[in-house]
C-alpha cells in the first residue's frame, strides 16, 4: 500500500510527524496489517509520543503477536516509560519467538540492572560475551552490572575493555569515572570526567 510505504521514506527521513500521518492514512485503508501498526508506533515513538507508541505497537501485536520487532519497540518504550516490568516481559516474548538476538539479549539484561537484579544480568551478559566478544555495549552493560554488584575493579576492566572496542565511547567513560572515583583513583577518574565534558558541553 502506498501510504505504508510512504511512512518508512519518512520515518527514514526523520519526519517523524509526516511519517504518522502517512501511517494513519494506510491504517484507514487496512486496519488488519500489523506492519502499519509497527510504522505508527515507530513514529510516535521518535516523537516522544510513548504511551501512544505503546498503544500502537499493542494494536500491531493483536494482529500479528509474533512480529519481533514490535516487541523489541514495545520493549523500549515500555523501559523508557521505567515500566521494567513490562519491558522485560517484551524483551523475553521477542527472544522467546527469536532467541538469537544479541541487542535484544543485552537490553534484557539492562532491564536487569535496573530493577536491581545485577547478577542475574551479569550470567546473561557473560553468556552473550562468550558468543560476542567485540560486542562493546555488552561490556558496557557488564561493567554496570559489577558496579552494582560493588565489584569495582572487575567493573573498570569491563568498561577498559569496551573502549578498547569502541574507543571514546561516553558511557563506558563515566561508568569508569565513577568507579574509578570509588576506588579512590582520583586522578584518572577527574581527567576521565573532563574529557566527558569537554567534549559534550551542552549535556
Amino acid at each position: 500500500i502506498y501510504f505504508s510505504d510512504l511512512s518508512v521514506a519518512l520515518y527514514l527521513q526523520d519526519r517523524h510527524a509526516e511519517a504518522e500521518q502517512a501511517a494513519r492514512q494506510s491504517i484507514a485503508l487496512d486496519p488488519a496489517n500489523a506492519i502499519q501498526w509497527l510504522s505508527l508506533g515507530n513514529a510516535l515513538q521518535r516523537q516522544d509520543r510513548l504511551q501512544d507508541a505503546v498503544a500502537a505497537y499493542q494494536q500491531c501485536l493483536a494482529r500479528d503477536a509474533n512480529l519481533v520487532p514490535a516487541w523489541n519497540n514495545l520493549g523500549s518504550v515500555e523501559q523508557r516509560l521505567n515500566r521494567l516490568a513490562n519491558a522485560a516481559a517484551a524483551y523475553e516474548r521477542s527472544l522467546s519467538i527469536l532467541p538469537d538476538q544479541h541487542e535484544t539479549v543485552r537490553a534484557c539484561a539492562a532491564v536487569r540492572v535496573q530493577q536491581g537484579r545485577p547478577q542475574e544480568a551479569e550470567v546473561t551478559l557473560r553468556g552473550l560475551i562468550a558468543k560476542v566478544p567485540a560486542m562493546a555495549s555488552a561490556w558496557i552493560e557488564l561493567g554496570n552490572a559489577l558496579a552494582l554488584l560493588t565489584r569495582r575493579e572487575e567493573a573498570a576492566a569491563a568498561y577498559r575493555r569496551a573502549l578498547e572496542l569502541a574507543p571514546g565511547n561516553h558511557d563506558s567513560l563515566l561508568g569508569l569515572a565513577s568507579v574509578l572515583g570509588l576506588m579512590w583513583q582520583l586522578g584518572e577518574a577527574e581527567a576521565i570526567a573532563s574529557r566527558v565534558i569537554a567534549e559534550n558541553p551542552n549535556s
